[in-house]
Protein backbone atom coordinates (compact mmCIF):
# COMPACT_ATOMS: atom_id res chain seq x y z
CA UNK A 1 0.00 0.00 0.00
CA UNK A 2 1.02 3.62 0.16
CA UNK A 3 0.94 5.08 3.66
CA UNK A 4 2.05 8.43 2.29
CA UNK A 5 3.52 9.94 -0.89
CA UNK A 6 6.87 9.85 0.91
CA UNK A 7 6.66 6.05 1.19
CA UNK A 8 5.98 5.64 -2.52
CA UNK A 9 8.88 7.92 -3.39
CA UNK A 10 11.26 6.13 -1.03
CA UNK A 11 10.25 2.66 -2.20
CA UNK A 12 10.61 3.73 -5.83
CA UNK A 13 14.19 4.77 -5.10
CA UNK A 14 14.91 1.38 -3.56
CA UNK A 15 13.37 -0.47 -6.51
CA UNK A 16 15.47 1.64 -8.88
CA UNK A 17 18.57 0.47 -7.02
CA UNK A 18 17.41 -3.13 -7.43
CA UNK A 19 16.86 -2.73 -11.16
CA UNK A 20 20.35 -1.31 -11.50
CA UNK A 21 21.77 -4.33 -9.66
CA UNK A 22 19.53 -6.81 -11.54
CA UNK A 23 19.05 -5.35 -15.04
CA UNK A 24 17.35 -8.52 -16.33
CA UNK A 25 14.34 -8.02 -14.04
CA UNK A 26 11.88 -5.17 -14.56
CA UNK A 27 9.64 -4.21 -11.66
CA UNK A 28 6.17 -2.84 -12.37
CA UNK A 29 5.39 -1.05 -9.10
CA UNK A 30 1.76 -0.25 -8.36
CA UNK A 31 0.56 1.15 -5.04
CA UNK A 32 -2.86 0.63 -3.47
CA UNK A 33 -3.35 3.87 -1.50
CA UNK A 34 -6.67 2.91 0.13
CA UNK A 35 -8.62 -0.26 1.05
CA UNK A 36 -5.48 -2.40 0.67
CA UNK A 37 -6.92 -5.50 2.34
CA UNK A 38 -10.15 -5.28 0.32
CA UNK A 39 -8.28 -4.94 -2.96
CA UNK A 40 -5.88 -7.75 -2.11
CA UNK A 41 -8.72 -10.02 -1.02
CA UNK A 42 -10.33 -9.53 -4.40
CA UNK A 43 -7.10 -10.35 -6.20
CA UNK A 44 -6.58 -13.48 -4.09
CA UNK A 45 -10.14 -14.58 -4.85
CA UNK A 46 -9.55 -14.09 -8.57
CA UNK A 47 -6.34 -16.13 -8.39
CA UNK A 48 -4.38 -13.15 -9.62
CA UNK A 49 -2.32 -11.63 -6.80
CA UNK A 50 0.77 -9.52 -7.53
CA UNK A 51 4.10 -11.30 -7.79
CA UNK A 52 5.33 -9.62 -4.61
CA UNK A 53 3.34 -7.62 -2.08
CA UNK A 54 3.13 -6.32 1.47
CA UNK A 55 1.82 -8.74 4.08
CA UNK A 56 0.26 -6.67 6.84
CA UNK A 57 1.12 -8.14 10.24
CA UNK A 58 -2.45 -7.97 11.57
CA UNK A 59 -3.71 -10.11 8.66
CA UNK A 60 -0.74 -12.44 8.36
CA UNK A 61 -2.33 -15.30 10.33
CA UNK A 62 -5.44 -15.33 8.17
CA UNK A 63 -3.46 -15.22 4.93
CA UNK A 64 -1.14 -18.00 6.11
CA UNK A 65 -3.93 -20.21 7.43
CA UNK A 66 -6.00 -19.74 4.28
CA UNK A 67 -3.13 -20.89 2.07
CA UNK A 68 -2.81 -17.62 0.16
CA UNK A 69 0.93 -17.21 0.65
CA UNK A 70 3.72 -19.17 -1.01
CA UNK A 71 5.87 -21.07 1.52
CA UNK A 72 9.31 -19.48 1.42
CA UNK A 73 11.22 -22.34 3.01
CA UNK A 74 12.29 -23.89 -0.32
CA UNK A 75 13.54 -20.52 -1.60
CA UNK A 76 15.36 -19.75 1.64
CA UNK A 77 17.03 -23.16 1.78
CA UNK A 78 17.67 -23.44 -1.96
CA UNK A 79 19.45 -20.11 -2.06
CA UNK A 80 21.20 -20.36 1.33
CA UNK A 81 19.44 -17.18 2.42
CA UNK A 82 20.31 -16.50 6.06
CA UNK A 83 17.30 -15.53 8.21
CA UNK A 84 19.31 -15.46 11.45
CA UNK A 85 19.87 -11.65 11.41
CA UNK A 86 16.11 -10.89 11.53
CA UNK A 87 14.71 -9.88 14.91
CA UNK A 88 12.94 -12.98 16.21
CA UNK A 89 9.82 -11.14 17.40
CA UNK A 90 9.32 -9.73 13.90
CA UNK A 91 10.12 -12.84 11.86
CA UNK A 92 7.86 -15.05 13.99
CA UNK A 93 4.83 -12.97 12.98
CA UNK A 94 5.09 -14.48 9.49
CA UNK A 95 5.74 -18.08 10.49
CA UNK A 96 3.21 -20.85 10.99
CA UNK A 97 3.82 -24.45 12.01
CA UNK A 98 7.52 -24.27 11.20
CA UNK A 99 7.12 -22.62 7.78
CA UNK A 100 7.98 -19.05 6.83
CA UNK A 101 5.52 -17.17 4.62
CA UNK A 102 6.97 -13.68 4.67
CA UNK A 103 10.18 -11.86 5.55
CA UNK A 104 9.92 -8.60 7.49
CA UNK A 105 10.77 -5.56 5.45
CA UNK A 106 11.34 -3.15 8.34
CA UNK A 107 10.29 -2.24 11.89
CA UNK A 108 8.43 0.70 13.40
CA UNK A 109 8.38 1.03 17.19
CA UNK A 110 6.94 4.18 18.76
CA UNK A 111 8.79 7.03 20.45
CA UNK A 112 7.83 10.41 21.91
CA UNK A 113 8.32 13.39 19.59
CA UNK A 114 8.35 16.76 21.35
CA UNK A 115 8.54 20.38 20.24
CA UNK A 116 11.82 21.66 21.67
CA UNK A 117 10.79 25.32 21.65
CA UNK A 118 7.50 24.65 23.42
CA UNK A 119 9.11 22.56 26.14
CA UNK A 120 11.82 25.14 26.69
CA UNK A 121 9.27 27.97 26.91
CA UNK A 122 7.24 26.00 29.46
CA UNK A 123 10.32 25.06 31.47
CA UNK A 124 9.57 21.38 30.96
CA UNK A 125 11.99 18.50 30.52
CA UNK A 126 11.14 15.61 28.18
CA UNK A 127 9.07 13.18 30.30
CA UNK A 128 10.51 9.79 31.24
CA UNK A 129 7.58 8.34 33.23
CA UNK A 130 3.82 8.69 33.54
CA UNK A 131 3.92 11.30 36.31
CA UNK A 132 6.23 13.48 34.26
CA UNK A 133 4.06 12.91 31.18
CA UNK A 134 0.99 14.18 33.04
CA UNK A 135 2.85 17.23 34.34
CA UNK A 136 4.39 18.04 30.98
CA UNK A 137 1.10 17.66 29.11
CA UNK A 138 -0.60 19.97 31.61
CA UNK A 139 2.13 22.62 31.35
CA UNK A 140 2.16 22.51 27.56
CA UNK A 141 -1.62 22.73 27.06
CA UNK A 142 -2.34 26.41 26.44
CA UNK A 143 -3.36 28.88 23.76
CA UNK A 144 -5.02 26.29 21.54
CA UNK A 145 -2.11 23.86 21.76
CA UNK A 146 -2.62 20.36 23.17
CA UNK A 147 0.13 19.04 25.37
CA UNK A 148 -0.17 15.59 23.81
CA UNK A 149 -1.81 14.15 20.71
CA UNK A 150 -2.50 10.40 20.65
CA UNK A 151 -4.85 8.80 18.16
CA UNK A 152 -7.96 7.07 19.58
CA UNK A 153 -6.93 3.59 18.48
CA UNK A 154 -5.43 0.43 19.86
CA UNK A 155 -2.15 0.82 17.90
CA UNK A 156 -1.39 3.82 20.15
CA UNK A 157 -3.30 3.14 23.38
CA UNK A 158 -1.75 -0.32 23.33
CA UNK A 159 1.59 1.21 24.30
CA UNK A 160 -0.01 2.48 27.54
CA UNK A 161 -1.39 -1.02 28.13
CA UNK A 162 2.07 -2.58 28.05
CA UNK A 163 3.58 0.26 30.10
CA UNK A 164 0.99 -0.49 32.78
CA UNK A 165 2.26 -4.06 33.00
CA UNK A 166 -0.63 -5.47 31.02
CA UNK A 167 -0.94 -6.79 27.52
CA UNK A 168 -3.32 -7.25 24.65
CA UNK A 169 -2.51 -10.97 24.67
CA UNK A 170 -0.17 -13.05 26.78
CA UNK A 171 3.42 -13.60 25.65
CA UNK A 172 2.71 -16.43 23.19
CA UNK A 173 -0.52 -14.80 21.94
CA UNK A 174 -2.70 -17.71 23.04
CA UNK A 175 -4.82 -15.85 25.61
CA UNK A 176 -6.46 -12.44 25.41
CA UNK A 177 -5.40 -10.36 28.43
CA UNK A 178 -6.76 -6.96 27.49
CA UNK A 179 -9.35 -7.12 30.28
CA UNK A 180 -6.77 -7.62 33.05
CA UNK A 181 -6.56 -4.88 35.73
CA UNK A 182 -3.12 -3.88 34.47
CA UNK A 183 -4.31 -3.57 30.88
CA UNK A 184 -7.36 -1.55 31.91
CA UNK A 185 -5.09 0.78 33.90
CA UNK A 186 -3.28 1.63 30.67
CA UNK A 187 -6.54 2.45 28.90
CA UNK A 188 -7.67 4.51 31.88
CA UNK A 189 -4.51 6.63 31.66
CA UNK A 190 -5.48 7.62 28.13
CA UNK A 191 -9.02 8.48 29.26
CA UNK A 192 -7.73 10.40 32.27
CA UNK A 193 -5.43 12.58 30.16
CA UNK A 194 -8.20 13.18 27.64
CA UNK A 195 -10.72 14.04 30.36
CA UNK A 196 -8.23 16.58 31.73
CA UNK A 197 -8.00 18.16 28.28
CA UNK A 198 -4.25 17.73 28.02
CA UNK A 199 -4.47 14.87 25.49
CA UNK A 200 -6.45 15.45 22.33
CA UNK A 201 -7.18 13.39 19.26
CA UNK A 202 -6.20 14.45 15.73
CA UNK A 203 -9.83 15.24 14.87
CA UNK A 204 -10.11 17.52 17.89
CA UNK A 205 -7.05 19.37 16.62
CA UNK A 206 -8.33 19.63 13.06
CA UNK A 207 -5.72 17.19 11.72
CA UNK A 208 -5.82 13.94 9.84
CA UNK A 209 -3.34 12.28 12.19
CA UNK A 210 -1.16 13.20 15.12
CA UNK A 211 1.90 13.64 12.94
CA UNK A 212 0.13 16.46 11.13
CA UNK A 213 -1.04 18.01 14.41
CA UNK A 214 2.52 17.90 15.73
CA UNK A 215 3.95 19.25 12.49
CA UNK A 216 1.60 22.23 12.38
CA UNK A 217 2.37 22.83 16.06
CA UNK A 218 -1.14 22.35 17.41
CA UNK A 219 0.30 19.60 19.65
CA UNK A 220 3.48 19.82 21.68
CA UNK A 221 4.10 16.07 21.93
CA UNK A 222 3.00 12.93 20.13
CA UNK A 223 3.71 9.18 20.06
CA UNK A 224 4.66 8.06 16.56
CA UNK A 225 7.13 5.89 14.70
CA UNK A 226 9.99 6.73 12.39
CA UNK A 227 7.48 7.34 9.61
CA UNK A 228 7.02 10.83 11.07
CA UNK A 229 10.56 11.93 10.18
CA UNK A 230 10.05 12.39 6.40
CA UNK A 231 6.86 14.48 6.79
CA UNK A 232 8.56 16.68 9.40
CA UNK A 233 11.54 17.20 7.12
CA UNK A 234 9.52 17.70 3.94
CA UNK A 235 6.21 19.25 5.01
CA UNK A 236 6.98 20.92 8.34
CA UNK A 237 10.64 22.00 8.14
CA UNK A 238 10.09 24.88 10.58
CA UNK A 239 8.87 22.67 13.45
CA UNK A 240 11.70 22.23 15.97
CA UNK A 241 11.67 18.75 17.48
CA UNK A 242 13.55 16.01 19.21
CA UNK A 243 12.70 12.44 20.16
CA UNK A 244 12.96 10.36 23.36
CA UNK A 245 11.77 6.91 24.38
CA UNK A 246 8.16 6.55 25.46
CA UNK A 247 7.65 7.40 29.15
CA UNK A 248 7.38 4.27 31.25
CA UNK A 249 4.62 3.38 33.69
CA UNK A 250 4.98 0.31 35.84
CA UNK A 251 7.50 -0.81 33.24
CA UNK A 252 8.87 0.11 29.83
CA UNK A 253 6.42 -0.74 27.10
CA UNK A 254 6.13 -0.22 23.38
CA UNK A 255 4.60 -1.62 20.21
CA UNK A 256 6.68 -2.67 17.22
CA UNK A 257 4.90 -2.47 13.90
CA UNK A 258 6.13 -4.57 11.03
CA UNK A 259 5.10 -5.86 7.65
CA UNK A 260 6.62 -8.44 5.36
CA UNK A 261 7.09 -9.09 1.70
CA UNK A 262 5.26 -12.17 0.54
CA UNK A 263 4.65 -14.10 -2.68
CA UNK A 264 1.21 -15.46 -3.53
CA UNK A 265 0.51 -19.13 -4.12
CA UNK A 266 -1.03 -17.98 -7.41
CA UNK A 267 1.60 -15.38 -8.28
CA UNK A 268 2.87 -15.74 -11.86
CA UNK A 269 6.56 -14.86 -11.58
CA UNK A 270 7.64 -16.52 -8.35
CA UNK A 271 11.32 -16.94 -9.17
CA UNK A 272 11.76 -13.30 -10.16
CA UNK A 273 9.65 -12.27 -7.18
CA UNK A 274 12.02 -14.15 -4.87
CA UNK A 275 15.02 -12.35 -6.38
CA UNK A 276 13.35 -9.03 -5.64
CA UNK A 277 12.23 -10.19 -2.18
CA UNK A 278 15.68 -11.36 -1.12
CA UNK A 279 17.15 -8.04 -2.29
CA UNK A 280 14.59 -5.90 -0.47
CA UNK A 281 14.97 -7.76 2.84
CA UNK A 282 18.67 -8.53 2.42
CA UNK A 283 21.42 -6.33 3.88
CA UNK A 284 21.89 -4.16 0.79
CA UNK A 285 18.24 -3.53 -0.02
CA UNK A 286 17.14 -3.06 3.58
CA UNK A 287 19.96 -0.62 4.26
CA UNK A 288 18.98 1.34 1.15
CA UNK A 289 15.28 1.35 2.12
CA UNK A 290 15.75 2.23 5.77
CA UNK A 291 18.55 4.72 5.17
CA UNK A 292 15.93 6.91 3.54
CA UNK A 293 14.50 7.48 7.01
CA UNK A 294 11.00 6.05 6.99
CA UNK A 295 11.59 2.90 9.07
CA UNK A 296 14.09 0.89 11.09
CA UNK A 297 15.80 -2.23 9.77
CA UNK A 298 14.20 -5.56 10.66
CA UNK A 299 17.69 -7.06 10.67
CA UNK A 300 20.24 -6.73 13.45
CA UNK A 301 23.11 -6.55 10.96
CA UNK A 302 21.83 -3.41 9.21
CA UNK A 303 22.56 -0.07 10.90
CA UNK A 304 19.69 2.20 11.79
CA UNK A 305 19.53 5.68 10.22
CA UNK A 306 21.00 8.54 12.30
CA UNK A 307 18.95 10.12 15.10
CA UNK A 308 16.76 7.06 15.61
CA UNK A 309 18.19 6.02 18.99
CA UNK A 310 14.89 6.32 20.86
CA UNK A 311 13.11 4.12 18.34
CA UNK A 312 15.93 1.58 18.31
CA UNK A 313 15.69 1.35 22.10
CA UNK A 314 11.93 0.83 21.86
CA UNK A 315 12.43 -2.01 19.41
CA UNK A 316 14.44 -3.81 22.09
CA UNK A 317 11.46 -4.12 24.45
CA UNK A 318 8.52 -3.55 22.12
CA UNK A 319 5.80 -6.11 21.48
CA UNK A 320 5.18 -7.02 17.84
CA UNK A 321 1.75 -5.71 16.89
CA UNK A 322 0.21 -8.94 15.55
CA UNK A 323 -1.96 -11.27 17.63
CA UNK A 324 -3.72 -13.88 15.54
CA UNK A 325 -6.51 -14.33 13.05
CA UNK A 326 -9.28 -12.64 15.05
CA UNK A 327 -7.23 -9.65 16.06
CA UNK A 328 -8.54 -7.24 13.37
CA UNK A 329 -12.07 -7.69 14.78
CA UNK A 330 -10.79 -7.11 18.33
CA UNK A 331 -8.99 -3.97 17.20
CA UNK A 332 -12.09 -2.63 15.43
CA UNK A 333 -14.27 -3.26 18.49
CA UNK A 334 -11.73 -1.54 20.74
CA UNK A 335 -11.50 1.50 18.50
CA UNK A 336 -15.26 1.82 18.14
CA UNK A 337 -15.88 1.59 21.88
CA UNK A 338 -13.04 4.01 22.63
CA UNK A 339 -14.58 6.53 20.24
CA UNK A 340 -17.95 6.10 21.95
CA UNK A 341 -16.45 6.56 25.42
CA UNK A 342 -14.60 9.70 24.36
CA UNK A 343 -17.89 11.13 23.07
CA UNK A 344 -20.30 9.91 25.73
CA UNK A 345 -18.18 8.97 28.74
CA UNK A 346 -17.29 5.59 30.12
CA UNK A 347 -14.43 3.51 31.47
CA UNK A 348 -11.42 1.61 30.31
CA UNK A 349 -13.09 -1.59 31.49
CA UNK A 350 -15.99 -1.02 29.11
CA UNK A 351 -13.55 -0.57 26.22
CA UNK A 352 -11.59 -3.70 27.16
CA UNK A 353 -14.78 -5.74 27.55
CA UNK A 354 -16.04 -4.64 24.13
CA UNK A 355 -12.75 -5.70 22.56
CA UNK A 356 -12.82 -9.08 24.31
CA UNK A 357 -16.39 -9.70 23.15
CA UNK A 358 -15.20 -9.55 19.54
CA UNK A 359 -12.74 -12.43 19.94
Amino acid sequence: WQSSPAEEELLSETIAAFEEAYPNITVDYESIPTDYITVMTGQFSAGDPPDLFYVQAEFSDAWMEDGLLEPLGPYIEGNDFDTEPFYDQLLSVFQLEGETYGLPKDAGPLALFYNTDMLEAAGVEPPTNWDELRSAAEALTADGVAGLCVGPELPRVGAFIYQAGGGIYNEDATELTITSPESVAGIDLYLELHEAGVLQTPAELGAGWCGEAFGNQSAAMTMEGTWLFPPLENDFPDTPFDVVELPQGEQQGNLSFTNAYGIGVDSENKEAAWVLLQYLVGPEGMEKWTSLGLALPAREDVPAPPDREAHVAGLGYGTAYAFGRNFPDIQTAFNNELTRVLDEGGTGQEIADAAAAAE
